[in-house]
This record gives C-alpha cells, sequence and structure tokens, in this order.
C-alpha cells in the first residue's frame, strides 16, 4: 500500500491539466506546510476520517488557520482519496 507521499504525486499529476498554475503551487505549498508532516509517511487505509478531524481541528487551534485555508487544505486530501479510490488503491466504504 502506497504512503500519501506516493500517492500525493500521483493526484497532482491526474489533476494538473484541470488546474491553472497558480493552484497547483498553493495545493503542493499546503501539502508540504500542512499535510507531509502529518501525513506524508502514513499508508493511505491507516488514515481514519478521526485523523483528519483531529489534524483539522489542529490546524484552526494551533496553527490559527482560518475555516477557508483549511478547507482548502482538507480538499488535497478529499482529491487525493478519490483518485486512490478511482485507482482502486483503495475501497470505498
Amino acid at each position: 500500500m502506497q504512503t500519501v507521499d506516493d500517492y500525493i504525486k500521483r493526484s497532482f499529476a491526474l489533476n494538473r491539466e484541470n488546474r491553472c498554475s497558480s493552484t497547483i503551487y498553493g495545493h503542493e505549498k499546503n501539502y508540504a506546510k500542512y499535510i507531509k508532516n502529518k501525513f506524508g509517511s502514513t499508508k493511505l487505509c491507516n488514515i481514519s476520517s478521526q485523523d483528519i478531524t483531529l489534524w483539522q481541528n489542529n490546524l484552526q487551534e494551533k496553527e490559527r488557520l482560518l475555516k477557508a485555508t483549511i478547507q482548502k487544505t482538507r480538499s488535497i486530501l478529499y482529491t487525493m482519496f478519490e483518485d486512490a479510490i478511482d485507482d482502486k488503491k483503495l475501497l470505498a466504504k
């Protein structure tokens, strides 16, 4: 099973054609800044919705990010998981 670091590269590549360069830059920056340290080395199948909720709460409480920024950052994970399900790397429940 792939880690988030492994699969995020594929997800970014899959969606590159549908995004403008500023969106690509923003997603890559937010991944490196807010997601990589928490989930990068974690296998996709080992991340629960509770893990994501706790991470999101931490972004709001400790990082003091705006809800809109948190939603944009969380959308990176959402898209990655959707791509993994489409690639049959994960099974939808």
